[in-house]
């Protein structure tokens, strides 16, 4: 099993079992949540509504507007960091239809030559990214690879047109964006 796989898979686990064990906010009786002091800044009763809002897994959290009746088609562009800094893959997705998709599951693979199909290219590695893709916007991310990804390939990233990417799963998908977005924590983002 992918090493990667299974920390995430244990830290998944982890937060599980943590939220499910720890009491909700106490709600007032209009359905908001209570404040603990009368003196509390709008500020800092954001923030605490924010991190409410994050315990929620975003998957549960409501989403309206109507799903498509059409499945979304992606576009995946792959460029390998010109730095050299570090083995990190830049992703820009975008969906055919223009349809706003949440949490996207990406496969990486790596081609010895640009002509080659995608079964036959090696499979690298597999990233989760929680993040949203907004209608008619283009996403941008990032994925490092560690060097035992790498051993299958001899080791060297090479360059953008020995990879390619494709979105193997997603969550949630709309024809249009919702009025407000979801909080998503930037623990993900490329740094």
């Amino acid at each position: 099993m992918n090493p990667r796989l299974l920390i995430l898979i244990v830290l998944a686990g982890g937060l599980a079992i943590f939220f499910a064990t720890r009491a909700s906010a106490p709600q007032s009786d209009d359905g908001g949540i209570k404040t603990a002091d009368a003196d509390e800044s709008d500020k800092e009763r954001l923030e605490r509504e924010r991190r409410n809002v994050i315990q929620i897994p975003a998957h549960k959290r409501p989403l309206p507007g109507s799903k498509p009746d059409v499945p979304p088609v992606f576009d995946v562009r792959v460029e390998v960091d010109p730095t050299g800094e570090k083995n990190r893959l830049f992703l820009y997705i975008t969906e055919e239809h223009g349809y706003y998709v949440e949490t996207l599951t990406i496969a990486f693979r790596y081609f010895d030559s640009p002509d080659l199909e995608w079964e036959d290219g090696t499979y690298v590695a597999s990233s989760y990214l929680l993040d949203i893709l907004k209608a008619n916007e283009t996403l941008k991310a990032c994925a490092d690879m560690t060097s035992n990804e790498l051993v299958g390939i001899g080791g060297a990233m090479g360059d953008s047109s020995n990879w390619r990417a494709q979105v193997t799963k997603y969550g949630r998908a709309r024809n249009k964006n919702p009025e407000k977005f979801p909080i998503i924590e930037d623990f993900g983002k490329c740094r």
